[in-house]
């Protein structure tokens, strides 16, 4: 059997998904990661939107942020602020500028 023809064409643009860079959160002294997307990265701080919604982080919380491709580089920072909603947990992260991520 074949598939249907899809009513929409895929377009060229890149999804905000694929425009994002992956990072882990590695909580300090605890066998804890999360994994998701940095959003809105400043100098001293982002976010990290992640869908693992069964692991909970603390606010203050002193963690890693580990940088995936093309980076590759870990970053000192602190959980200020977490969220929550249907698509997962968002959690904002701060960091010394100095190591801020570059993207």
């Amino acid at each position: 059997p074949l598939d249907a023809m899809p009513q929409t064409l895929p377009t060229s643009h890149p999804s905000p998904d694929q425009q994002s860079p992956r990072a882990v959160i590695y909580v300090a002294e605890l066998p804890t990661a999360v994994s998701g997307t940095l959003q809105e990265v400043r100098a001293r701080g982002g976010w990290l939107e992640s869908d693992e919604s069964k692991i909970r982080l603390t606010v203050g919380a002193p963690v890693r942020l580990q940088l995936l491709a093309p980076q590759m580089r870990s970053v000192p920072s602190k959980v200020e602020r977490i969220e929550t909603g249907p698509k997962g947990v968002r959690y904002r992260l701060s960091w010394d500028p100095v190591q801020a991520p570059e993207l």
